[in-house]
C-alpha cells in the first residue's frame, strides 16, 4: 500500500527561505539516507541533485582533518557534528549536521567559515529551534493528512475487497471468509452454483447496463429468500454462489424454485412476459474435512450436468455425485486424447447391411464408428459420441468417417467389386456453418465417388430445430446428388405433420417402435408411418430389429428395408465385403 501526502505550496515556500548570515549562509533538510526533504533555494547553495551525499561527494574538497565517511556514519547513528570544506575552490565552509525530531531527519547548517563568531552557537540554536517547531507543525499537519486518506483508502479498499459492485452484496473474497468460518464450526449444509441461462442474450439485446439491474434484481431475489445465518455472493458474469443451511434435497427443490418464481416475477402481468431460466447445481457437504475449492467445483460439476436436464424449466437442479465426477474425468481424458487418436487413425468405420424385405439381399449399409484405443481398447459409440457433440468434435469426426467411407467405396470400384451404397450420419453441429457439404463435395470430388452411392442421414433432433434451415439443407443434399434420410423417426418429437415439410428419400423408423412385441398400439402407428411414407415417395427402413417376427410383420407392412443384430451387428469392412460377396438372401423370401 502506498500513501502521500500534500504540503501547500506557501509553506513550503516558507521553509525554504532558510538563509542566515545576510544570505551567505542557508540550510538543508535530509533524510538519514541523504535524500533531500526540503532543499534551500540559496544561489550558494552549489550542491544539487535528489541526494545530498551523492552530489557532496561530487562537488566538494573536505579540508585536512574532517572526513565526508565520519558524517555518513554518524548520521546514520544519530550523531550531531561539524565539518569544514570548499567547493570549486571556493570560499571555506562549515557545515553544522543536527538530527531532527526522532533522528529520522537531519537540518544540515552551511555558512562561511570565517563567519564564525561567539554568537554562532546561540543563533544556531535559534535556527534550530525555529526549523524544528516548522518541522513539527508540518509533520503533524501530513500525519493528520496521511491518516485521514489512509482511512479513507481502507474503507475503499475493504469496498473493492468485500463489496460486489454491481449487486452491492458479497464479492467471493468476502463469501469465501464467511465459507471458511463455517467450515471450521462444521454442520451439514448445501453449497449451491447458480447460473442464469443465456444471459449473454440480455447484454447483447438491451446493453450491460440493463443486464446489471438483472444480476441485482436476481441477488436481492435470492437475499429475500436466504435466511440470516445463510449467505450468497455474485462470483463472476451470471454465476452466484449461495450457502443454504439444509440438506433436505426436498426443502432446497422448494427454496430453489421459489428464487426462480420471484427472479421471474417483475414482468408476469406483461402481454408477453422476459423470463430468466436458472440453472443450478447443488452439493451437499457433510465432510467437513474439504475444501472450500474442492467444494465449489463439486457444485459447478453439478450445475454444468443441470444443462443437460430439465432444460425447458425455469429452475433446472441438479446434484453432484462421484459417478458424475467420474464421468468428468473421463470426458477429460477423452478430450485429451482425441486429436491424437484422429491423427493415428485410431477411430475405425464399421459397416452394419441394410437387407431388402423385398429380396432378402444386402442393398447396402451405415457407416458407424467405433474408437479402437491401444490402451482403454474398443470405446463404444454411445461413450465418446455424445461428448463429442458437446465439445464440437463431431464435426472433425464426421468429416473423417466420410473421407473413409469415399476411400472404401474407391476401392470397391477399383477392384470391380459390386459396389453399394452406404449412409453416413450427419451431426447438428455441422450446421452452425451454412457451406459444410462443400467439404463433403470436395473430398467425394478427390475420390471420385459416383453421388449416387452416397446417403446423408439427418437425426431427428435436427429435423425439429428449424425446418427452415432444414429444408435449405435438404436441398443442398440434393444438389449434391445425395440421397438424404431422416434418421430415429419417432424416438423424440416425432409428428406425422412435419414429414409433409421435410422431402427426405428414406425414413428410418426408431427401435423404440419395435421394443415390445404384440403391442399393438404400436404396430398401428408404424403401420400408419409407413403408409404415410409411400404416399409422399419416401422409402422405409427400420432399425434396431432383432428377431424373425419382427422382419415378418414388417414386410406384412410393406417395410422397404430392415436393419439390424437379427441379419447383423456392426462389423469390420473386411467382414462386410464376406458377407456381400456370398450375394445369396439373408432371409427367406416366400
Amino acid at each position: 500500500m502506498a500513501v502521500a501526502g500534500w504540503i501547500p505550496p506557501s509553506t513550503m515556500k516558507l521553509l525554504l527561505n532558510t538563509d542566515t548570515f545576510s544570505g551567505s549562509g542557508f540550510s538543508h533538510i535530509i533524510s538519514k539516507d541523504g535524500d533531500f526533504i526540503l532543499h534551500s533555494n540559496n544561489t550558494n547553495a552549489l550542491i544539487g541533485g535528489d541526494n545530498f551525499f551523492k552530489t557532496f561527494k561530487e562537488v566538494s574538497v573536505m579540508e585536512k582533518g574532517y572526513s565526508l565517511d565520519k558524517m555518513i556514519q554518524d548520521i546514520k547513528d544519530g550523531k550531531s557534528g561539524i565539518i569544514e570544506f570548499n567547493v570549486k575552490n571556493k570560499e571555506s565552509r562549515s557545515l553544522t549536521y543536527t538530527p531532527l525530531a526522532k533522528g529520522d531527519w537531519y537540518l544540515l547548517s552551511i555558512v562561511p567559515t570565517d563567519a564564525h563568531s561567539q554568537n554562532i552557537t546561540g543563533y544556531m540554536y535559534y535556527a534550530l529551534l525555529s526549523l524544528t517547531i516548522c518541522v513539527v507543525l508540518l509533520f503533524l499537519v501530513v500525519v493528520f493528512i496521511i491518516l485521514r486518506i489512509t482511512s479513507k483508502k481502507n474503507q475503499e479498499i475493504t469496498d473493492i475487497a468485500y463489496k460486489d459492485s454491481i449487486t452491492g452484496g458479497y464479492t467471493q473474497i468476502r463469501f469465501d471468509l464467511e465459507c471458511r468460518k463455517i467450515l471450521k464450526d462444521f454442520k451439514p449444509f448445501t453449497f449451491v452454483s447458480l447460473d442464469l441461462r443465456k444471459f449473454k442474450l440480455i447484454n447483447d439485446s438491451f446493453g450491460s447496463q440493463l443486464g446489471n439491474k438483472v444480476l441485482k434484481h436476481i441477488h436481492e431475489c435470492i437475499l429475500e429468500n436466504i435466511k440470516d445465518d445463510e449467505f450468497v455472493a455474485r462470483i463472476n458474469a451470471d454465476n452466484f454462489n449461495i450457502i443454504l443451511k439444509t440438506t433436505d434435497p426436498d426443502v432446497i427443490e422448494e427454496r430453489l424454485n421459489k428464487i426462480s418464481d420471484d427472479i421471474n416475477g417483475f414482468d408476469i402481468q406483461k402481454n408477453v412476459p422476459y423470463f430468466l431460466p436458472i440453472t443450478c447445481g447443488s452439493y451437499i457437504v457433510s465432510d467437513s474435512s474439504l475444501d472450500l475449492v474442492s467444494i465449489r467445483d463439486k457444485a459447478n460439476i453439478a450445475r454444468k450436468n443441470a444443462k443437460d436436464i430439465n432444460s425447458y424449466y425455469l429452475c433446472s437442479n441438479a446434484y453432484y455425485n462421484d459417478i458424475e465426477h467420474q464421468k468428468m474425468m473421463k470426458e477429460k481424458d477423452m478430450e485429451n486424447m482425441m486429436e491424437k487418436a484422429l491423427e493415428e487413425e485410431q477411430f475405425i468405420v464399421y459397416l452394419q447391411p441394410k437387407v431388402s424385405l423385398k429380396t432378402g439381399k444386402v442393398i447396402g449399409s451405415e457407416a458407424l464408428v467405433r474408437w479402437d484405443n491401444p490402451i482403454n481398447g474398443l470405446i463404444p459409440p454411445n461413450d465418446f459420441i455424445p461428448f463429442f457433440e458437446k465439445n464440437n468434435f463431431i464435426v472433425k469426426l464426421d468429416m473423417y468417417v466420410f473421407e473413409k467411407v469415399c476411400q472404401i467405396l474407391r476401392k470397391w470400384i477399383d477392384e470391380g467389386k459390386d459396389v453399394l451404397p452406404i449412409s453416413v450420419n450427419l451431426s447438428r453441429n455441422h450446421l452452425q456453418n451454412s457451406d459444410f457439404l462443400k467439404d463433403y463435395k470436395n473430398i467425394q470430388s478427390k475420390y471420385q465417388i459416383p453421388s449416387e452411392l452416397i446417403e446423408i442421414e439427418l437425426t431427428e433432433t435436427v429435423v425439429f430445430e428449424n425446418l427452415e434451415i432444414l429444408r435449405h439443407i435438404i436441398n443442398e443434399i440434393h444438389n449434391c446428388g445425395y440421397k438424404c434420410s431422416m434418421d430415429d423417426f419417432g424416438s423424440g418429437y416425432s409428428s406425422l405433420n412435419v414429414l409433409k415439410e421435410i422431402p427426405v428419400d428414406i425414413l428410418k423408423l426408431d427401435k423404440v417402435f419395435f421394443g415390445k412385441e404384440n403391442n399393438q398400439r404400436a404396430n398401428d402407428i408404424v403401420e400408419s408411418v409407413i403408409r404415410l411414407a409411400k404416399k409422399l415417395g419416401m422409402e422405409t427402413i427400420a432399425e434396431g430389429i432383432e428377431t424373425i417376427p419382427q422382419v415378418e410383420l414388417l414386410r406384412s407392412m410393406e417395410c422397404d428395408m430392415i436393419q439390424g443384430y437379427v441379419f447383423s451387428k456392426p462389423v469390420p469392412v473386411d467382414e462386410f465385403e464376406k458377407i456381400i460377396q456370398l450375394d445369396v438372401p439373408m432371409m427367406k423370401i416366400e
